[in-house]
């Protein structure tokens, strides 16, 4: 059906109020006659089976859903308004049980990481990434002295947290700055 055809197709758009003063009707008349509307029917994306719409808030995010999925934009809040409830439930109890599994395997990936020998850890991109973090947070300049002239160091304040480090477990050292840093902790 067109738009043209049905003056309210965009009806959640519009103002009641509006509509009612323009066509000299009251209020009720035009939300019932929008209501009245031919029903849309759609059916869930995964079983088929048909999905009842019970408010037009629900037509609303179905029509919208279905305009996203033929843009190819749909996004996972989109779909869910196309499927029905035991789809969508069954989506969800497949998602949680995918991050599940993605959490143990990162778990699994971080165990291994944090046996790498250090100076082969500082040889990965996520060390890279870390670095220039750092480096950027504290300005390219050592915590120390404050110069920015020489190299520059990450430092570990602590190793409690190795290869899962804060921002806080980190600062940029000048390398003197940083020897000497050692050489004072190395003889307390």
């Amino acid at each position: 059906m067109s738009s043209a055809r049905y003056p309210f197709w965009n009806w959640e758009t519009i103002d009641p109020k509006w509509i009612a003063e323009a066509a000299f009707m009251s209020v009720g008349d035009v939300s019932r006659l929008a209501e009245a509307r031919p029903r849309m029917v759609s059916h869930c994306l995964d079983c088929g089976v048909e999905i009842r719409t019970v408010s037009r808030h629900q037509r609303t995010r179905l029509r919208r859903g279905l305009e996203a999925l033929c843009e190819d934009a749909a996004e996972d809040d989109h779909l869910r308004h196309l499927l029905c409830e035991a789809c969508a439930k069954q989506r969800d109890d497949h998602d949680e049980a995918q991050r599940l599994l993605d959490d143990l395997r990162q778990q699994a990936l971080l165990e291994e990481y944090r046996k790498l020998p250090y100076a082969e850890r500082r040889q990965t991109k996520e060390w890279a990434i870390l670095k220039k973090q750092i480096h950027r947070r504290d300005r390219y300049r050592c915590r120390l002295c404050k110069r920015d002239d020489l190299e520059l160091h990450v430092h570990h304040c602590t190793y409690d947290n190795y290869a899962r480090e804060r921002f806080d477990d980190l600062i940029i050292l000048r390398c003197a700055c940083h020897k000497h840093f050692h050489f004072h902790s190395e003889a307390s």
